[in-house]
């Protein structure tokens, strides 16, 4: 398990997947062989150099390979994480026929990559260009008198007092390799090209 540096702003989305890991955990259905199951066990540094120790490390400690301990799955909450883990595999003999489940975020180039290889199971992409789509589309729709579609209100408590929020929700994408094509390449969010190169 291998979540953001503690002060990505991301780092709250961590905290929810990890409280969701925590139950499988708990019964036993998920068995986390390193021990690093508490969450400020699994921040990464963002320095290159010492999260690869750290995976080399901890897989060695673990035994982990083709020929050693039985390796599933593996959480990266970002794709510079799965990066490194996806790197460490193939270094210890794994292919992509019995590449362990590698998650990530992001869609970065490479990430996309290594899906198409087979070598990352998945990234979640965050439609960062639907953001101001959408919320232009609502202005308009304020200012023509529309109504504007609500997915929720949020509570927030501030110095100068307490405020709900309407939000508008734009849901973040699972990318896997069935479905990069459709999400990334027809949307023009990267081209053919630059996932060839």
């Amino acid at each position: 398990m291998f979540s953001h540096f503690r002060g990505d702003g991301n780092f709250f989305y961590c905290m929810d997947t990890h409280e969701a890991l925590q139950t499988y955990i708990d019964s036993g259905k998920i068995i986390v062989r390193s021990g690093r199951i508490r969450l400020e066990q699994t921040f990464s540094h963002y320095i290159l150099e010492e999260d690869q120790k750290d995976v080399r490390d901890l897989f060695s400690a673990c035994n982990y390979g083709p020929d050693g301990s039985r390796l599933d799955a593996v959480w990266c909450a970002n794709d510079y994480q799965a990066g490194i883990v996806t790197q460490e595999l193939l270094a210890r003999g794994y292919t992509p026929d019995n590449f362990p489940i590698v998650t990530g975020a992001f869609c970065e180039l490479e990430a996309v990559k290594n899906i198409i290889a087979s070598t990352q199971s998945m990234s979640v992409h965050k439609y960062v260009r639907a953001l101001p789509e959408e919320t232009v589309a609502m202005v308009i729709g304020i200012l023509d008198g529309n109504p504007v579609e609500i997915h929720d209100v949020r509570e927030y408590k501030g110095k100068y007092g307490n405020y709900s929020v309407p939000v508008h929700i734009i849901d973040p994408v699972v990318v896997t390799r069935d479905n990069y094509k459709e999400v990334l390449i027809d949307t023009g969010y990267y081209t053919e090209d630059e996932l060839a190169r």
